[in-house]
């Protein structure tokens, strides 16, 4: 009895153990698992793979790229098309390959006549160009050339050499304002109020103002033509522009129906006193807008008297002369 209790009691201490030691070991588990990560290295234990191949959990290093190997088969061409060891070309930025593009001839490009091959431009026209490679600087001066050259006679041909000479240097002022004239003469009004706000942008000059507001008038807008007049532009410009802004805005008036209007507005000393030669072509032009308006508003003969005054002036404005001396009074046509 007593040996079988003793065995018994034996059988029920080995149990006991073998839990404790179950036990302990969980409790080992929980504490390992329950470590924060120190930053030991990765194991490099090895796993398998879908294909039942052992496969290393190691990092892999990362391998070259390695292009083709050239046609004589010496060395290799990377894909993006430079040889080993060979260094990023300069060439490759964005405002370069623009560059380079302009710099190339274009096949819907109007040709330059020859006998305007040898004109060149204003030195200070030439100077706003430097910032153009050598050749690109010099096609987009031969378009301003025939540009000017052919705004009177051909505006539409004009035109065509002044959206060439934009293709190639786009960001140029003094080329968005011959673009501007060539487009207003060619009737192309919203093309042409576009690249006169362009101007003033990237100039920071107001003298397009009036071609601005004659802009609005061809579009069918004279009340924002006589807007630009009220703005604190028109006090920037200088007093032959303002005056030439006064006929746009004058013509706006009698576009509205305001002949009386437009002729107070025009009724400036620049229409009685004497004033330098130089300044006779645009005040012949003010006494003829002068003359529309009083017609308009029914003042036949007072409107007939300025329109002489206006034709006595052209004596004055065809003579080519540089001579600000000369004093034109504008009342009677003749050199004071």
């Amino acid at each position: 009895m007593v040996a079988e209790g003793q065995g018994t009691g034996g059988e029920r201490n080995r149990r006991g153990q073998r839990r404790e030691d179950a036990e302990s070991s969980r409790q080992r588990a929980n504490s390992k698992r329950s470590r924060p990560y120190r930053g030991s290295k990765p194991s490099t234990s090895s796993r398998r793979g879908r294909d039942g191949a052992r496969e290393s959990s190691a990092p892999r290093r990362e391998r070259p790229i390695r292009g083709k190997q050239d046609a004589a088969g010496h060395g290799r061409i990377r894909p993006d098309g430079r040889g080993a060891g060979t260094p990023a070309r300069r060439a490759d930025t964005q405002e370069d390959r623009r560059r380079g593009a302009d710099d190339l001839p274009r096949s819907d490009e109007p040709a330059i006549p020859a006998e305007l091959a040898h004109v060149h431009l204003d030195k200070h026209i030439r100077g706003q160009l430097s910032t153009l490679s050598e050749e690109n600087a010099a096609t987009v001066a031969q378009h301003l050339v025939a540009a000017g050259v052919f705004l009177e006679q051909d505006p539409e041909r004009a035109y065509q050499h002044a959206v060439a000479a934009q293709r190639r240097a786009g960001r140029m002022g003094v080329v968005r304002e011959a673009l501007g004239y060539a487009a207003y003469r060619t009737g192309r009004f919203e093309e042409a109020l576009r690249e006169f706000r362009t101007v003033r942008r990237l100039t920071g000059s107001e003298h397009t103002l009036p071609l601005m507001a004659d802009c609005e008038r061809g579009l069918g807008r004279p009340q924002r033509a006589i807007e630009l007049l009220a703005g604190e532009a028109a006090g920037d410009l200088d007093r032959e522009a303002y005056l030439e802004l006064l006929m746009v805005v004058a013509g706006a008036r009698m576009d509205l129906g305001q002949p009386q209007a437009a002729a107070l507005l025009l009724d400036v000393p620049e229409l009685r006193r004497q004033v330098p030669a130089r300044y006779a072509e645009v005040r012949s032009r003010l006494m003829s807008v002068y003359a529309d308006a009083l017609e308009r508003a029914g003042e036949t003969e007072p409107a007939a008297q300025w329109r002489k005054r206006a034709q006595a002036l052209l004596p004055a404005v065809l003579a080519d002369t540089d001579d600000d001396s000369a004093i034109v009074d504008l009342l009677d046509g003749q050199e004071a």
